[in-house]
């Protein structure tokens, strides 16, 4: 109980707090965490990051044409951000809630 912080804590310094815990994690194993993806257009290993599939799975859905991309002149694949993101919410599934009450109306 001697950890108990008793006084309030904005969400910022919080936010920092828990980076910098994250950041002391990693170091310790040696390790350097992922850095968040921010630009618009992504290769395959920013795109495995932000979503989490493996860079095997991302190439086959490129290969079924289910996923978005670009290849300028047959080189490399870029993905823009926006069209992932807008992908991912375009695959909502319906809750059982929901289906229940789309059926009784």
């Amino acid at each position: 109980m001697d950890d108990v912080i008793l006084f309030p804590l904005r969400i910022s310094d919080l936010d920092q707090m828990i980076r910098q815990a994250v950041n002391d994690a990693f170091s310790l194993q040696g390790q350097k965490p992922q850095p968040a993806i921010e630009s618009e257009i992504l290769n395959i290993e920013e795109l495995s990051v932000l979503t989490g599939y493996q860079k095997g799975y991302l190439h086959k859905l490129v290969h079924e044409r289910k996923l978005p991309f670009y290849k300028p002149q047959g080189g490399r694949l870029y993905f823009l951000r926006s069209e992932i993101l807008t992908w991912i919410k375009n695959s909502r599934r319906a809750t059982r809630q929901e289906i229940s009450q789309a059926v009784n109306g």
